[in-house]
């Protein structure tokens, strides 16, 4: 029996064959339990923040990229007990089959990484959203849908950084300059456009007002109508519509 298990084939012994194997196989069966149980173990940690949200929501949009992530993880952990053999040491395009194999292993666990990143964003912008429904305030629903858009946004383009440095070896040091020089481009050319749409965070979280507040900003008096993104709307005793900029309603008095 040891000999068998000592047989080399394709520089790995029969034992490590089938002690990824093993591996492997035994993620595939156990995934849908692990991953449950870690999901009822996060709900409990957060179970005060997440009082709002039942139980089955939370592993139904957990439970899947939890699952993906799981198999991918153990499966490279399993597979790097395995020596690459010699026979596959052929180059394509000047790239190594070990190369290409190991890039596809880093794009794989990158990816599921990111998957289950954007549905924590997710689920969290669903407790967000669940507490600014109490409020009159719509300007509150507006700022979780911006920023649950924002964070995934920026978690996949760092992912692709991720991707393009660790599985493709390039140099994005270049990359982040000129994505740089773009952003504070595009900064300057929407100036007052990202004034106002600071100034709706500020009124958002400091809430000088709220909709409904009789209000005076500079010569305009009258009721808040609709507060939004970019400019806040009053109704005036004429019974007119006014247009105020956020940004002009931050600095006045």
């Amino acid at each position: 029996m040891q000999q068998i298990l000592d047989y080399i084939f394709l520089d790995n012994s029969l034992r490590d064959y089938l002690w990824v194997a093993g591996v492997i196989l035994l993620v595939l069966i156990l995934k849908k339990y692990l991953s449950r149980y870690l999901a009822r173990l996060l709900f409990h940690l957060m179970k005060k923040a997440l009082k709002d949200i039942d139980r089955t929501s939370f592993s139904d949009l957990i439970l899947k990229p939890l699952q993906g992530f799981l198999a991918v993880l153990v499966t490279l952990l399993a597979l790097d007990r395995l020596r690459v053999p010699s026979l596959l040491n052929f180059r394509v395009f000047h790239v190594t089959a070990q190369e290409s194999a190991e890039s596809i292993a880093l794009v794989l666990l990158i990816v599921s990484f990111v998957w289950l990143l954007l549905r924590l964003v997710e689920f969290i912008s669903i407790i967000l959203k669940a507490r600014a429904d109490r409020t009159p305030d719509h300007i509150d629903n507006q700022l979780v849908v911006f920023f649950r858009d924002f964070i995934k946004v920026v978690i996949i383009i760092n992912g692709f950084l991720l991707v393009l440095k660790f599985a493709f070896h390039f140099n994005i040091s270049s990359l982040i300059t000129a994505l740089s020089i773009g952003g504070a481009a595009i900064a300057l050319a929407t100036r007052e456009s990202l004034e106002n749409l600071i100034a709706s965070f500020i009124i958002f979280l400091d809430r000088p007002f709220t909709i409904g507040d009789l209000v005076k900003v500079q010569t305009v008096t009258g009721t808040i109508e609709k507060i939004g993104l970019r400019s806040t709307r009053i109704r005036t005793d004429a019974k007119t519509y006014v247009t105020v900029p956020n940004k002009q309603m931050v600095d006045s008095i």
